[in-house]
């Protein structure tokens, strides 16, 4: 049995198409899922950074949020994990949305973690995803973000990032290993536990 950390936004939910659709049809836009090639959504939408949380919380407060799709083979393979592991949701989301989080997640991902918590990082940025990890024992950690992965894999054993437009730089860390999507999540997990 391993403890794994999973984030939430675009690793178990498809946030950021979500967003869009709610940003693109709010201020009449046509930003495109390949073009967020930051994940400064203040940068990749050229807006000014105060705009964006704002925009954030005007997204989570939306029918769109609470109709997120889940991202792709997440919610089987999510719940196969959860059968033999200690699984924990961990999100550098905002603690205000920590209701929002909890129904959607109850919604896809019913009885699979152990916790759910929000770091309220993108907010707070010396609260750290790392500092969880140490206190909750995780082995492992499944993530879209390059900031937040470099951080886990200083106290993990293996970061699995899935692709993303906004995380392909080069990566030089032996603890990270980048996978396409779900899909290749569990051969992954398996190699780490042999």
């Amino acid at each position: 049995m391993a403890t794994i950390g999973i984030d939430i936004d675009d690793v178990l939910s498809e946030t950021i198409l979500s967003f869009l659709d709610f940003y693109n049809k709010k201020h009449n836009t046509n930003f495109s899922f390949n073009q967020i090639t930051d994940y400064s959504l203040s940068k990749a939408l050229n807006i000014p950074d105060k705009d964006e949380m704002l925009n954030i919380f005007d997204f989570f407060n939306s029918d769109h949020a609470k109709n997120m799709n889940t991202t792709p083979y997440s919610k089987d393979i999510v719940h196969k994990l959860s059968k033999d592991n200690l699984l924990y949701a961990i999100s550098s989301r905002p603690t205000q949305l920590i209701e929002l989080t909890n129904i959607w997640l109850n919604k896809h991902y019913e009885g699979c973690f152990k916790e759910i918590i929000l770091t309220n990082s993108s907010i707070d940025k010396s609260s750290t995803k790392s500092s969880v990890c140490i206190s909750k024992g995780i082995d492992y950690f499944i993530e879209d973000q390059v900031i937040f992965a470099k951080d886990c894999a200083e106290v993990c054993s293996k970061v699995i990032l899935l692709d993303k437009p906004w995380n392909r730089l080069k990566m030089n860390n032996s603890n990270i290993i980048r996978v396409k999507d779900w899909s290749c999540v569990i051969s992954e997990l398996i190699e780490s536990y042999n």
